[in-house]
Protein backbone atom coordinates (compact mmCIF):
# COMPACT_ATOMS: atom_id res chain seq x y z
CA UNK A 1 0.00 0.00 0.00
CA UNK A 2 0.91 3.28 -1.09
CA UNK A 3 1.27 6.44 1.60
CA UNK A 4 0.68 9.88 0.81
CA UNK A 5 3.27 12.15 1.91
CA UNK A 6 2.62 13.82 5.21
CA UNK A 7 0.14 17.14 4.57
CA UNK A 8 2.14 18.33 7.90
CA UNK A 9 5.46 18.28 6.29
CA UNK A 10 5.23 21.71 4.76
CA UNK A 11 4.04 23.48 8.16
CA UNK A 12 7.28 21.61 9.36
CA UNK A 13 10.00 23.23 6.53
CA UNK A 14 8.26 26.95 7.18
CA UNK A 15 8.35 26.24 11.13
CA UNK A 16 11.80 25.53 11.15
CA UNK A 17 12.63 27.95 8.72
CA UNK A 18 10.68 30.11 10.57
CA UNK A 19 12.78 29.38 14.08
CA UNK A 20 16.40 29.53 12.00
CA UNK A 21 15.39 33.07 11.03
CA UNK A 22 14.22 34.72 14.14
CA UNK A 23 17.49 33.60 16.27
CA UNK A 24 19.22 35.56 13.67
CA UNK A 25 16.73 38.36 13.14
CA UNK A 26 17.25 38.72 16.97
CA UNK A 27 20.74 38.20 17.05
CA UNK A 28 20.99 41.19 14.70
CA UNK A 29 19.01 43.35 17.21
CA UNK A 30 21.00 42.95 19.80
CA UNK A 31 24.62 43.96 18.53
CA UNK A 32 25.60 45.60 15.31
CA UNK A 33 28.27 47.65 15.05
CA UNK A 34 27.68 51.94 14.72
CA UNK A 35 27.96 51.16 11.49
CA UNK A 36 24.82 49.45 10.81
CA UNK A 37 21.80 51.72 8.87
CA UNK A 38 19.74 53.31 10.75
CA UNK A 39 17.01 53.12 8.11
CA UNK A 40 16.20 49.65 9.71
CA UNK A 41 15.44 48.06 6.69
CA UNK A 42 18.24 47.75 3.86
CA UNK A 43 17.75 48.12 0.27
CA UNK A 44 15.89 45.02 -0.97
CA UNK A 45 18.70 43.33 -3.23
CA UNK A 46 16.75 39.67 -3.97
CA UNK A 47 13.38 39.26 -6.10
CA UNK A 48 10.17 36.87 -6.32
CA UNK A 49 11.63 36.05 -9.53
CA UNK A 50 12.68 32.39 -9.90
CA UNK A 51 15.93 31.69 -11.54
CA UNK A 52 14.30 30.80 -14.72
CA UNK A 53 12.27 34.34 -14.87
CA UNK A 54 15.84 35.79 -13.25
CA UNK A 55 18.03 37.55 -16.37
CA UNK A 56 21.22 35.91 -14.53
CA UNK A 57 22.63 32.73 -14.63
CA UNK A 58 24.82 31.27 -11.57
CA UNK A 59 27.86 32.35 -13.28
CA UNK A 60 26.35 36.32 -13.46
CA UNK A 61 25.50 35.72 -9.68
CA UNK A 62 29.10 36.08 -8.79
CA UNK A 63 29.94 39.38 -10.18
CA UNK A 64 28.25 41.53 -7.27
CA UNK A 65 30.30 42.57 -4.32
CA UNK A 66 30.59 44.69 -1.17
CA UNK A 67 27.19 45.65 -0.16
CA UNK A 68 25.57 43.81 -3.05
CA UNK A 69 23.76 40.75 -2.39
CA UNK A 70 23.18 38.35 -5.61
CA UNK A 71 19.92 36.82 -6.75
CA UNK A 72 20.29 33.36 -3.77
CA UNK A 73 18.48 31.43 -5.84
CA UNK A 74 20.65 31.64 -8.69
CA UNK A 75 23.89 30.53 -6.92
CA UNK A 76 22.03 26.51 -6.53
CA UNK A 77 20.58 24.61 -9.03
CA UNK A 78 17.86 21.84 -9.16
CA UNK A 79 20.98 19.36 -10.43
CA UNK A 80 22.77 20.69 -7.22
CA UNK A 81 20.17 19.64 -4.77
CA UNK A 82 19.70 15.99 -6.49
CA UNK A 83 23.45 15.39 -6.36
CA UNK A 84 23.68 16.73 -2.40
CA UNK A 85 20.54 15.06 -1.20
CA UNK A 86 20.20 12.33 -3.77
CA UNK A 87 16.41 13.56 -4.20
CA UNK A 88 14.73 16.16 -6.71
CA UNK A 89 13.62 19.65 -5.31
CA UNK A 90 9.87 20.09 -5.69
CA UNK A 91 8.80 23.07 -7.88
CA UNK A 92 11.37 26.69 -8.20
CA UNK A 93 13.17 28.04 -5.07
CA UNK A 94 11.12 30.24 -3.17
CA UNK A 95 12.91 33.96 -2.30
CA UNK A 96 12.32 36.24 0.37
CA UNK A 97 12.98 39.35 0.25
CA UNK A 98 15.34 42.07 2.45
CA UNK A 99 13.82 42.86 5.82
CA UNK A 100 15.65 44.42 8.78
CA UNK A 101 18.94 42.52 8.87
CA UNK A 102 17.98 39.68 6.66
CA UNK A 103 18.96 40.52 2.87
CA UNK A 104 17.56 37.84 1.41
CA UNK A 105 16.83 34.35 1.69
CA UNK A 106 15.88 31.41 -0.81
CA UNK A 107 14.50 28.03 0.47
CA UNK A 108 14.94 24.90 -1.88
CA UNK A 109 12.30 22.03 -0.38
CA UNK A 110 12.21 18.41 -1.34
CA UNK A 111 8.76 16.23 -2.42
CA UNK A 112 7.83 15.65 1.30
CA UNK A 113 8.83 19.07 2.50
CA UNK A 114 12.22 17.85 3.74
CA UNK A 115 14.87 17.53 3.08
CA UNK A 116 15.02 21.64 2.91
CA UNK A 117 18.06 23.91 2.10
CA UNK A 118 17.88 27.42 2.71
CA UNK A 119 20.24 30.09 1.64
CA UNK A 120 20.58 33.29 3.32
CA UNK A 121 22.62 36.56 3.65
CA UNK A 122 22.69 38.68 6.81
CA UNK A 123 24.21 41.59 7.72
CA UNK A 124 27.96 41.45 8.46
CA UNK A 125 28.01 43.37 11.47
CA UNK A 126 25.58 41.06 13.59
CA UNK A 127 28.07 37.78 12.44
CA UNK A 128 29.56 37.81 16.01
CA UNK A 129 26.91 38.13 17.80
CA UNK A 130 24.90 35.82 16.17
CA UNK A 131 27.91 32.69 16.21
CA UNK A 132 28.31 33.76 19.99
CA UNK A 133 24.56 33.81 20.95
CA UNK A 134 24.17 30.57 19.73
CA UNK A 135 27.52 28.86 20.53
CA UNK A 136 28.60 27.76 17.22
CA UNK A 137 31.95 26.14 16.59
CA UNK A 138 34.69 26.98 13.57
CA UNK A 139 34.45 25.40 10.31
CA UNK A 140 37.88 25.21 8.31
CA UNK A 141 37.85 25.51 4.70
CA UNK A 142 34.54 27.63 3.82
CA UNK A 143 35.29 31.20 2.83
CA UNK A 144 37.22 33.44 5.07
CA UNK A 145 35.63 32.27 8.31
CA UNK A 146 32.72 29.84 9.18
CA UNK A 147 30.92 28.10 11.95
CA UNK A 148 28.08 25.97 12.62
CA UNK A 149 25.16 25.11 15.17
CA UNK A 150 22.70 23.17 14.69
CA UNK A 151 19.97 25.82 15.39
CA UNK A 152 21.65 28.27 12.62
CA UNK A 153 23.57 25.98 9.96
CA UNK A 154 26.49 27.23 8.74
CA UNK A 155 27.68 30.91 9.29
CA UNK A 156 30.08 31.77 6.64
CA UNK A 157 31.85 35.09 6.37
CA UNK A 158 32.25 36.32 2.99
CA UNK A 159 35.45 38.01 1.87
CA UNK A 160 35.07 41.91 1.08
CA UNK A 161 31.29 41.76 1.50
CA UNK A 162 29.18 43.61 4.49
CA UNK A 163 26.72 40.71 4.76
CA UNK A 164 27.52 36.98 5.50
CA UNK A 165 25.78 33.85 4.28
CA UNK A 166 23.91 31.71 6.33
CA UNK A 167 23.59 27.77 4.74
CA UNK A 168 21.04 25.35 6.20
CA UNK A 169 20.41 22.07 5.88
CA UNK A 170 17.31 20.52 7.94
CA UNK A 171 16.03 16.88 6.93
CA UNK A 172 19.06 14.88 5.57
CA UNK A 173 21.28 12.27 6.64
CA UNK A 174 23.94 14.80 7.91
CA UNK A 175 22.56 18.39 8.05
CA UNK A 176 25.89 19.45 8.67
CA UNK A 177 27.67 17.72 5.92
CA UNK A 178 25.17 18.41 3.37
CA UNK A 179 24.72 21.92 4.65
CA UNK A 180 29.19 22.27 3.74
CA UNK A 181 28.46 20.63 0.80
CA UNK A 182 25.83 23.50 -0.44
CA UNK A 183 28.29 25.97 0.82
CA UNK A 184 30.95 24.92 -1.27
CA UNK A 185 28.41 25.67 -4.08
CA UNK A 186 27.21 28.70 -3.43
CA UNK A 187 30.92 30.09 -2.95
CA UNK A 188 31.97 28.84 -5.88
CA UNK A 189 29.54 30.39 -7.63
CA UNK A 190 29.90 33.28 -5.87
CA UNK A 191 33.55 33.35 -7.47
CA UNK A 192 32.46 33.02 -10.77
Amino acid sequence: MRTRPHRGAGRAVATTLTAVTTVLALAGCGGGSDEASDSGTPEQTTSSATPSESSGTTAEAGTEAGGEVPELCTLVTAEDFQTVLGEPTVGDPESTPATGAMRGMCTWTGEVGFPALLVSAYDAADRETTVEMVDATPVEGLGTEAHWADSTGLLIAVEDADWYLQVYVAGADDDQAASEDFARIVLANLET
